[in-house]
C-alpha cells in the first residue's frame, strides 16, 4: 500500500485511470505480476508476486519513482499541490504470513461463537 503525499485524495478519474494503465505498463517491464490493483482516492494497494532476487523493495521503488514522474508530467496541476505524488514510506505484508493471521483471527471468532452459542 502507498499514499500520495500528505494523504490528499487527488488519485482519482483520470488520474487514477493513467495510474492503473502505468503501473500495469512497469509491473511488465520489472517482470512483476499484478495479482489485485486497487486504486482510492487517498491510496493504492497492490497483491503483486515478485522475484525474491528483485525484491519488494525495488519493485515499490520503480512502480513509485516512474508514476510519481510520468503522472505529475501529464496532470501538471499535481505540481502545485503536491512535492512529489508519494510519501517515503509504504506498508508490505507477505501473503502467508497474512493469510496465518487471519485464519488464527478467524477460527479464534468461530470458537468464541461457537461457545457461547453452546452455553445458552
Amino acid at each position: 500500500m502507498s499514499c500520495p503525499k500528505y494523504r490528499r485524495k487527488v488519485l482519482v478519474n483520470a488520474i487514477a485511470s493513467r495510474l492503473k494503465e502505468l503501473i500495469a505498463q512497469i509491473a511488465l517491464d520489472i517482470n512483476v505480476e499484478i495479482l489485485e490493483m486497487e486504486i482510492m482516492p487517498d491510496h493504492v494497494h497492490l497483491l503483486i508476486e515478485v522475484d525474491p532476487q528483485f525484491g519488494v523493495h525495488r519493485a515499490v521503488k520503480r512502480f513509485k519513482g516512474a508514476s510519481s514522474r510520468y503522472v505529475r508530467l501529464e496532470f501538471p496541476e499535481l505540481k502545485s499541490r503536491l512535492p512529489s505524488l508519494w510519501t517515503n514510506s509504504y506498508f508490505r505484508q507477505r501473503l502467508e504470513t497474512f493469510t496465518a493471521r487471519v485464519l488464527i483471527s478467524l477460527a479464534a471468532i468461530s470458537s468464541a461463537s461457537v461457545s457461547k452459542a453452546s452455553s445458552k
